[in-house]
C-alpha cells in the first residue's frame, strides 16, 4: 500500500509540473507577441531596452526587451535602421525567447 501511495504521489507531482510547463509555453508566446506589437507602434528613436512584469493577471511572469542595431553594408544612409529585437518572457523555472528583426526609416 505504501508503494502504491508513493507512486500516486509522484505521478501527481509530475502532472502538476507538466501542467505548469504547458501553461507557461502557451502563455509566453502570446505575451511576447503582444509586447512586440507594442514595440512596433514605436518609432526607432523611441525604442529602448526595458523590463517589467505582466501585472496581477499573469503573476510571476516577467519580460525584458533587448535591442541591438545590426549593421548592413546595403544600408548606407543614416535614416535607415535594421534592428534586432529580442523579447524574453520568464518565470522562476522557464524562459521563452522571441527574436525578430525590424527595418525602420527615420
Amino acid at each position: 500500500l505504501a508503494t502504491k501511495l508513493t507512486v500516486i504521489y509522484q505521478l501527481h507531482g509530475q502532472t502538476m509540473t507538466i501542467s505548469s510547463n504547458a501553461r507557461f509555453y502557451n502563455l509566453a508566446p502570446m505575451l511576447a507577441q503582444g509586447k512586440l506589437s507594442e514595440l512596433e507602434q514605436s518609432t526607432y528613436k523611441d525604442l529602448a531596452e526595458s523590463s517589467g512584469d505582466f501585472g496581477e493577471e499573469y503573476t510571476g511572469l516577467q519580460w525584458s526587451v533587448q535591442i541591438e542595431d545590426v549593421t548592413a553594408d546595403l544600408l548606407e544612409a543614416e535614416k535607415y535602421h535594421f534592428t534586432r529585437i529580442e523579447i524574453i518572457v520568464s518565470d522562476d523555472e522557464s524562459t521563452y525567447n522571441l527574436r525578430t528583426y525590424r527595418f525602420f526609416v527615420d
